[in-house]
């Protein structure tokens, strides 16, 4: 996506360029499709995007982020696939995950039984798709600056781990908080299928954690409602989407 700056957000995107140059060497980081997520995130005030910078900066140093990519998780990893080999219409990142293969709980087990480690294969989650939207910008010419995600949860059984769930809640909104305050605009959209109702239960109780701009990005489709392909494909060529989500590609599993 081309970014249709008016001259107001030129003038904040060099600005605040100017004032990260010491601390920030990255290309991508300078680029103006992240600065500008930066400067949006806070409502385009200069000295609010500036501040936020920094903040991030010693969050990745303490969290020791840069090395996250290289460490093994094990359980966890296995316990989360998904695919990302696919673009929108824009160009964007598209990830896709069929939760049906996830055994509810086995994964609760293994979280619960190491919450320090599950929480850092959270954090290593949000670096990793990080990484793949700054490879993305190299390779469509600077048009990428964020990701989309259809997550599928046909098969997902919750009902005999609610209150489990339930519990876990706060973790789980202050590491949402954590990804909304260090990656801006990452996550363009999210599109939820076959949804039991107890996720939109569980959404309604992370939505307090969260920027209500973040929550409108985030879409979810009960199991009876078959409106969720025409929406997608409004975003992603079918060629972009395996079958079970609408598309052309043959599903993987």
């Amino acid at each position: 996506m081309v970014l249709q700056l008016t001259d107001k957000e030129r003038s904040l995107i060099k600005q605040l360029r100017e004032k990260v140059l010491e601390v920030w060497k990255d290309e991508y980081l300078l680029s103006d499709e992240n600065l500008y997520n930066w400067l949006h995130h806070k409502n385009f005030k200069l000295d609010r995007a500036e501040r936020a910078i920094h903040k991030n900066i010693k969050w990745r140093q303490d969290n020791k982020i840069d090395e996250i990519l290289q460490e093994k998780f094990g359980d966890f990893y296995d316990n989360l696939k998904y695919d990302t080999d696919g673009v929108d219409k824009e160009g964007r990142v598209v990830l896709t995950s069929y939760v049906m293969q996830v055994d509810t709980k086995e994964a609760l087990d293994v979280y619960v039984a190491d919450m320090v480690k599950g929480d850092r294969h959270t954090l290593y989650r949000g670096e990793f798709l990080f990484d793949l939207v700054k490879k993305a910008h190299k390779n469509s010419n600077g048009k990428v600056n964020s990701c989309v995600a259809v997550i599928d949860c046909q098969g997902l059984k919750l009902k005999p781990f609610m209150s489990k769930l339930i519990d876990l809640i706060p973790r789980a909104g202050s590491l949402a908080k954590q990804a909304e305050k260090n990656y801006p605009g990452l996550m363009e959209k999210t599109y939820v299928l076959n949804a039991p109702n107890k996720v939109n239960r569980l959404f309604t109780l992370v939505k307090p954690f969260l920027k209500a701009e973040t929550t409108k990005k985030i879409k979810i489709f009960g199991k009876k409602d078959d409106k969720w392909s025409d929406v997608i494909l409004k975003v992603i060529d079918a060629d972009q989407l395996r079958q079970r989500y609408g598309g052309t590609k043959p599903n993987n599993v």
